[in-house]
């Protein structure tokens, strides 16, 4: 089991939530960075030199016929190979990815604002949190227990 969970919502402005076991509680936190460089930056930073066992979320960007179409902008494919390849090397850590369809299916608003991880404005910071709150609810340890617990209340 990890005592820090980070999950990203990697793009042009990339989405970030974590929680994190510190004295004796789970604290929750979320964030909006801008460019992939600044992402990779605050991945380092946080990932990089915990020692603490870490769990890294990151939604999934498949490329598609029409994608550049969608939306023209590379960032995310390499801010996830490069979180990626960040994570394979750190012994403590434990890389998953989820489809976007699957953090939006289950981490509706509704669940978010339960939990107190509701962030008004900041739709990218809410996606990662989606991606974090779906990836807990199965999570078999304490921060599992936590969250099941929060969306009961």
């Amino acid at each position: 089991m990890s005592d820090l969970y980070v999950a990203i919502d990697p793009g042009g402005t990339t989405g970030l939530a974590w929680l994190i076991w510190e004295d004796g509680e789970w604290l929750f936190g979320s964030d909006q960075i801008g460019d992939r460089y600044e992402t990779e930056w605050w991945v380092d930073r946080t990932v990089g030199v915990t020692h603490r066992d870490t769990t890294v979320i990151i939604e999934r960007w498949d490329v598609r016929a029409n994608t550049h179409r969608l939306t023209n902008q590379d960032d995310p494919r390499y801010i996830i190979g490069w979180v990626d390849g960040f994570c394979y090397f750190q012994p403590h850590v434990t890389y998953v990815e989820q489809t976007p369809a699957q953090a939006k299916r289950f981490g509706d608003d509704l669940k978010l604002k339960r939990m107190g991880w509701y962030v008004k404005g900041e739709d990218h910071a809410r996606d990662a949190a989606r991606h974090l709150l779906t990836y807990l609810a199965k999570d078999p340890g304490d921060a599992g227990d936590y969250v099941r617990e929060g969306l009961t209340r």
